[in-house]
């Protein structure tokens, strides 16, 4: 994918340069929250995907900025360009409760509940879930959770699912503190409240695809930027792969 032609954008207060670049219409509801890598000096910065990429060069030097710039476009065009294939899925209530439920149960951890800290540590936890839900922060606050829970499903979800996941899994986040709380005052029993979520189950709107060279491809790829592989090297395994198919067939 290539993005509109972009030069270095000098902070005018600092004299640094940076590399801000405009997410493409069609990719801002698949790729924004996303977490990419970008290139720079040969080496891999995490950055979250908005309506725009901006990371800093860290360089005052024009003629620098320019390489380094060339350098990390590439690498963000890799990756926006990975997002390309994503299907999105629209969550059903049921399935958003599940998941909320999936990560109430993450925190139910043995050696915790044995020994659940002060009856203060878990009000002042549910004084933070309630603070970042007022303002507004739930993204800042819950959001990598979120995307690991998700990850392990194999989900790519709209921003108004993601939205309704992020609310949900709060108030299991505040539930869970609660009971919690409990626990620290010697209260063991059951949480009364613990079976209102619902079993995950996937409908076939999020069925996994059929597995061809192009989605086997797409994978490798994805994975191979996140783990800090050459933006170069995964440009070579497509051209390759890209023959390969040509001589097989989509297969």
């Amino acid at each position: 994918m290539a993005l509109p032609m972009a030069r270095p954008w000098k902070n005018r207060e600092t004299g640094v340069y940076y590399l801000r670049l405009r997410v493409p219409d069609e990719l801002k509801d698949t790729a924004k929250g996303r977490k990419i890598r970008v290139e720079i000096r040969g080496q891999g910065r995490t950055v979250t995907v908005g309506t725009h990429v901006e990371v800093s060069l860290g360089t005052r030097d024009p003629t620098e900025a320019k390489r380094l710039h060339d350098e990390a476009k590439a690498s963000v065009e890799l990756a926006l360009d990975s997002f390309k294939k994503d299907k999105l899925v629209e969550l059903t209530r049921k399935q958003i409760s599940a998941l909320a439920g999936e990560f109430y149960r993450s925190f139910e951890i043995p050696q915790v509940i044995d020994e659940p800290l002060r009856p203060e540590a878990w009000r002042d936890l549910q004084q933070i879930h309630e603070k970042a839900r007022t303002a507004g922060a739930l993204e800042k606050w819950l959001g990598p959770s979120i995307d690991e829970l998700l990850q392990t499903k194999g989900l790519k979800i709209t921003s108004a699912s993601r939205e309704r996941l992020l609310a949900d899994c709060a108030e299991a986040g505040i539930q869970h503190a609660q009971q919690m709380e409990r626990r620290a005052n010697g209260d063991f029993r059951p949480d009364p409240n613990a079976d209102r979520f619902p079993k995950w189950e996937a409908d076939k709107s999020v069925d996994a695809q059929v597995l061809t060279i192009p989605t086997l491809l797409d994978a490798w790829e994805k994975e191979a930027l996140l783990t800090g592989i050459d933006p170069s090297t995964v440009r070579k395994y497509r051209t390759t792969f890209r023959i390969f198919q040509e001589l097989i067939g989509d297969r």
